[in-house]
């Protein structure tokens, strides 16, 4: 491994490392023991050194987008605008760099408590719904729903009839 490639994988790693603090404990010992693998991947040949870094660059994308929406889907988030979005991605990709402070994350974000939250996103037509529940290091509980007329409502469970009753304009987006 050449000299460039082992000092961006260790400012990589590094920077993963930092972005785990972000998660809840469950989810942070999973990360640590990926990390950890990718660390045990050593080769003096030059191509699988650069696949090492190239492994390392996308399991850092991966959780700067984990951290990202982890922290929208606080209930705090929920009135984010664009500019605070724009501002949470910058300090999600500070993490790591020294002297790094986290006001925006630190003010709504709390990694434990955030596991139980669910989050749900209506598309711009109105015509998807996609909500996610996370399951505390072990994935996530992710709904689905498509109509190719959003005016006629959604069907949601009524829990008294233990079946689903007919649209009706409260359940409409």
């Amino acid at each position: 491994m050449s000299a460039r490639d082992e000092t961006e994988y260790n400012y990589l790693s590094y920077k993963s490392k930092k972005l785990a603090d972000f998660l809840g404990l469950q989810d942070q010992k999973i990360a640590l023991k990926w990390i950890a693998k990718i660390d045990g991947y050593q080769s003096a040949n030059s191509d699988l050194s650069q696949m090492r870094v190239d492994l390392m660059k996308n399991f850092l994308d991966v959780l700067k987008n984990e951290v990202f929406f982890r922290v929208l889907a606080t209930k705090k988030a929920a009135d984010f605008g664009e500019s605070d979005k724009a501002r949470l991605k910058m300090e999600i990709e500070r993490a790591g760099d020294i002297g790094a402070e986290f006001p925006l994350i630190n003010s709504v974000y709390k990694p434990d408590s955030a596991a139980s939250h669910f989050m749900s996103i209506w598309s711009k037509d109105k015509k998807t719904y996609i909500a996610a529940k996370p399951l505390g290091g072990q994935g996530a509980l992710v709904y689905l729903a498509v109509t190719s007329n959003p005016e006629l409502g959604w069907d949601l469970p009524d829990p008294s009839l233990g079946h689903f009753q007919h649209p009706s304009h409260k359940c409409s987006p």
